[in-house]
């Protein structure tokens, strides 16, 4: 057994870290030397539309959907088992992996295997956090659970269809990430349905 606090404590750790290191591929050329007002807002403008910064604001989000689902395992115990704790390590293994296939499709949006990428990334990190709902199951935490298994399937579901859409249009697979803003929203319908 191993507190959870300190578990906790590693896991936001982890995540903040994550979702800081995936500004770092937003970047104006080293060649940008504007002369007017402007020039630097038509840089930024590109910024902003350019394919880092919609990997990076898809990210940034996907990442939180994770942080919040992950959050609630656990409930309020004082401890945790091996099991969860192992499975704990898998799953953070695969958000550190997220800044990386981030950069990837952010650099190569216009390339399915960039997609690609980024969705296996994904799918891995849900499945891996299944296996710590399960672990969380075992250890008396059904409540919280249950939400991770409407949030999980989702996630993965994203996934696939972003990989699918990506044999015919990669940018567009990007966008279909946005449909994760809808995951908590889903998280608490299916949440009211079984309570009533």
């Amino acid at each position: 057994m191993i507190a959870k606090a300190r578990l906790d404590a590693l896991t936001d750790g982890i995540f903040a870290v994550a979702m800081t290191l995936l500004v770092i591929d937003l970047r104006f050329p080293q060649d940008l030397h504007p002369g007017s007002n402007r020039e630097l807002l038509s840089a930024i403008g590109h910024l902003l539309w350019s394919g880092p910064f919609i990997a990076y604001l898809v990210s940034f989000f996907v990442i939180g959907v994770r942080w919040r689902t992950i959050s609630r395992l656990g409930g309020t115990r004082a401890h945790v088992g091996k099991t969860f704790v192992r499975w704990s390590f898998v799953h953070l293994l695969f958000i550190t992996c997220m800044p990386f296939s981030t950069m990837v499709v952010g650099r190569h949006v216009d390339f399915a295997p960039a997609v690609w990428l980024y969705a296996a990334n994904t799918i891995l990190a849900a499945g891996a956090a299944w296996w710590l709902v399960r672990a969380s199951e075992a250890e008396e935490d059904t409540g919280q659970a249950s939400e991770a298994k409407v949030a999980l399937p989702a996630l993965i579901g994203i996934a696939v269809l972003s990989a699918g859409v990506g044999l015919f249009s990669p940018r567009l697979a990007m966008g279909t990430y946005a449909l994760v803003l809808l995951v908590p929203a889903l998280t608490r319908w299916r949440g009211a349905g079984a309570a009533g």
